[in-house]
């Protein structure tokens, strides 16, 4: 049915990661939960940190629906 088929052999492939980046716990209020986003890197930027590093983001916000459902 798909007629298309892919060629490794002609792709090229580049390095990804996905990052969770949660906020300071000495910034939020006693009792209340860190809040949290998703990040995706690419290339150089992939395994440069490690969990619990203090990191710095500069970037672009890109909002996406997870679901891949309808959007609202």
């Amino acid at each position: 049915m798909d007629p298309y088929k892919m060629d490794t052999d002609k792709c090229e492939f580049i390095d990804q990661q996905i990052i969770k980046l949660q906020e300071a716990p000495e910034l939020i209020p006693t009792g209340e939960m860190p809040r949290n986003i998703l990040l995706t890197v690419d290339r150089c930027l992939t395994d440069i940190c490690t969990p619990g590093n203090r990191v710095k983001i500069v970037g672009i916000l890109a909002i996406t629906n997870p679901s891949g459902g309808k959007q609202q």
